[in-house]
């Protein structure tokens, strides 16, 4: 393999660099084109419309400035895939939005579990706690041992979905 002086590696076979030659090629054809373009002049800008309130929606609309807060997304805690024997084997992060979780790949979380549901339940930051809502499943959100439709879960709360087992985990 030759090397020119630009870095550029080639087989033996070439006598010289093709990247340069092509380079050199483009430079050429530019630089001609560009001789024989007359200066391109803007056309003018539209006439200015005059503002018809009556067309708008601005009544409609809602500004958002500097004073105005939005909520900020942020990751508050973890939903801990357990096994079988209760060791964390996979985990999923939950932020301070709704989280759908089911089978649908539509869902925040999907699961592959055949027992559970297409949207399952959702997941939700109230007040800086997590709550459930199951989305009447067939197999049921089942949160420490109890068949629940809303509840507010603790840090290391075991929740069963499906035949899945998990423990909610809550970020510091």
């Amino acid at each position: 393999m030759k090397q020119c002086p630009n870095g550029h590696r080639f087989p033996d076979s070439l006598a010289s660099c093709p990247v340069c030659a092509k380079d050199n090629e483009l430079k050429t054809v530019f630089a001609a084109s560009t001789a024989a373009v007359s200066p391109v002049r803007s056309p003018a800008p539209p006439p200015a419309t005059p503002f018809l309130e009556r067309d708008s929606d601005v009544s409609k609309t809602v500004f958002l400035g500097p004073g105005d807060s939005v909520p900020k997304i942020h990751l508050a805690g973890w939903l801990v895939l357990l096994d079988i024997d209760g060791i964390p084997i996979d985990s999923y992060n939950l932020f301070n939005r709704r989280m759908t979780i089911g089978r649908s790949g539509t869902n925040d979380i999907v699961l592959t579990d055949d027992a559970v549901s297409a949207v399952h339940c959702a997941i939700e930051v109230q007040n800086g706690k997590f709550v459930i809502h199951d989305n009447d499943s067939s197999n049921k959100t089942i949160v420490d041992g109890i068949p629940v439709t809303t509840i507010s879960l603790e840090d290391q709360s075991i929740i069963k979905l499906g035949r899945s087992h998990f423990k909610i985990r809550y970020a510091s």
